[in-house]
């Protein structure tokens, strides 16, 4: 019978090599715009132009003539963690009208 002594010095020697074991919080990388780009776009731009600097929009969405193409940008947050923020840019007769962080068709000027 092993004695008490030796049951608790081996505890505590596996208790400390498992304090020196660190855990690193892993994070997939996020797939989305760099919100920069959206620096090149200019009112009045067509639709093909706009597509040339963003690429192909998430979605796209229509109401009363107008039109709303759906970005994910890749924006930190306050803490340095990447997030997912909603961008768009809104046409009204082919053209850009409005376009940015959180754009919806309330920003529409003809309206």
């Amino acid at each position: 019978m092993k004695k008490p002594g030796k049951i608790i010095l081996s505890v505590l020697w596996i208790i400390s090599l498992s304090a020196c074991v660190s855990f690193k919080q892993t994070t997939l990388p996020l797939s989305g715009k760099d919100p920069a780009l959206f620096n090149q776009l200019r009112t009045g731009m067509a639709k093909a132009d706009v597509i040339h600097v963003l690429g192909q929009p998430m979605t796209t969405s229509h109401s009363l003539g107008a039109e709303l193409l759906h970005y994910n940008c890749v924006e930190k947050n306050a803490y340095g963690i990447d997030v997912l923020i909603g961008y768009g840019v809104l046409f009204r007769n082919g053209e850009v009208v409005a376009f940015g962080r959180d754009i919806s068709f309330a920003d529409d000027p003809g309206q």
